[in-house]
């Protein structure tokens, strides 16, 4: 009977740290998200200063229930960050030029819009694999506080 106290205990103080250990696989799996728009960015775009992918922040629920990364909102607008971001991230149209052999602004590119990058759509596909990499580390450490090893 002693033993299935001892586990029962140790099964109580894993439930207690669920939250704690929910809230820190949050963290875990938005930083890599994070980290891998960085790198997905890097490798789409010619961000050699880092412009783009500096934009792009996380936010974490205040109870740990979701994150997000998403572009900065420091301002407002057409050049904001976040839609400086969806251009690039879905594409846009080039404007046209005003009038046909007037002198001014004679376009180089003859398409109707720019591709996107879809480095965010990247990334989305690998997060199912992100998230379920984070659990695992959450369940490893509820088994280890089961366990008696980590108290």
């Amino acid at each position: 009977m002693q033993e299935i106290k001892i586990l029962e205990e140790n099964f109580e103080k894993a439930l207690r740290k669920s939250p704690e250990l929910r809230r820190k696989a949050m963290e875990l799996a938005t930083k890599r998200a994070h980290q891998t728009v960085h790198t997905s960015i890097g490798g789409k775009l010619n961000d050699s200063h880092g412009k783009i992918a500096g934009w792009q922040v996380i936010r974490l629920g205040s109870k740990g229930g979701y994150g997000v990364v998403k572009a900065t909102n420091t301002s407002s607008g057409a050049n904001s960050p976040g839609a400086i971001t969806n251009y690039l991230e879905h594409g846009h149209k080039i404007r046209e030029p005003k009038k046909r052999g007037a002198k001014g602004y004679r376009p180089r590119i003859h398409t109707a819009s720019v591709n996107g990058r879809w480095f965010y759509r990247v990334v989305a596909a690998d997060v199912n694999r992100i998230t379920l990499d984070a659990a695992n580390e959450v369940c490893k450490g509820i088994a280890d506080i089961i366990e008696g090893k980590n108290v």
